[in-house]
């Protein structure tokens, strides 16, 4: 799952993962951002006008178990994917820092962050436009700190992007 708006959402459909920028620096790593939890990443779309999430097929190969904290020396924060692995991958709390020990003593819930390299080992297969109603009281629970945010370098319009096209909605009754 990758959250984000549903502009940013089409011009990925429509041009991959590379025709945006790094947003960030990445706490655990350059890269493209996952979980498969959408939860999780209600950080990264919970705050936008007309927000998505990205289901996505990833194949991570061998993946880096990240257990640094990305604000101790030495940690993964900005750094590449690690030499003779294709990706990372780090189980968090909903901090978004690194699961501990003390957090599983205290029966914490288990989230995750997968992060590719390269947008090869991505595709989305799904594109699903959030209803806004109870957005905010979800991300009341779950906003975190993430690193500061960089400009879109890119942006492209989905085919009839003025009208209506119910073939890519999916609406969920609660």
């Amino acid at each position: 799952v990758h959250g984000t708006s549903v502009e940013t959402g089409w011009q990925i459909v429509a041009g991959g993962f590379a025709a945006l920028a790094i947003l960030d620096a990445g706490y655990f790593g350059k890269g493209i951002y996952f979980s498969t939890s959408c939860l999780y990443t209600i950080p990264y779309f919970g705050t936008k006008i007309a927000p998505c999430v990205l289901i996505c097929l990833a194949g991570t190969g061998n993946a880096y178990p990240v257990t640094e904290h990305p604000k101790m020396p030495n940690s993964l924060l900005g750094g590449h994917i690690t030499p003779g692995y294709q990706s990372h991958y780090v189980v968090t709390t909903k901090t978004g820092l690194p699961f501990t020990e003390k957090d599983y003593e205290n029966n914490l819930s288990q989230y995750d962050e997968i992060i590719l390299e390269q947008e090869a080992q991505v595709v989305p297969i799904f594109l699903l436009e959030i209803d806004t109603s109870n957005v905010s009281s979800i991300l009341a629970e779950y906003e975190r700190e993430t690193p500061p945010p960089r400009a879109e370098t890119r942006t492209t319009n989905r085919p009839n992007d003025n009208e209506e096209d119910n073939r890519f909605h999916l609406w969920v009754d609660q």
